[in-house]
């Protein structure tokens, strides 16, 4: 099995591993946006967590080394692909 040492706290996990808490209350999010109407019916609210999640992901990783303004960047085109909530 594949394990990384996190520097910060010093404890194994899983490559990869997320916690699952946190991807489970946005694909909950997500869904309600959906049967709300904030989002369209063809928005996939699993898709949108995975999407957040790995974006989250990066950004934490690029954060030891990356400038505040290129992180900045970055959330900024993320943010183009999520779809806009429905009027």
């Amino acid at each position: 099995m594949d394990f990384v040492v996190t520097r910060e706290r010093g404890h194994r996990r899983r490559r990869g591993a997320r916690p699952p808490g946190r991807r489970r209350a946005l694909l909950t999010r997500f869904r309600r946006a959906v049967s709300d109407g904030d989002l369209s019916a063809s928005d996939n609210p699993d898709d949108l967590a995975h999407c957040v999640m790995t974006v989250g992901e990066g950004l934490a990783v690029h954060a030891v080394a990356g400038s505040r303004a290129d992180l900045r960047r970055v959330v900024d085109v993320a943010m183009q692909a999520v779809p806009a909530p429905r009027s």
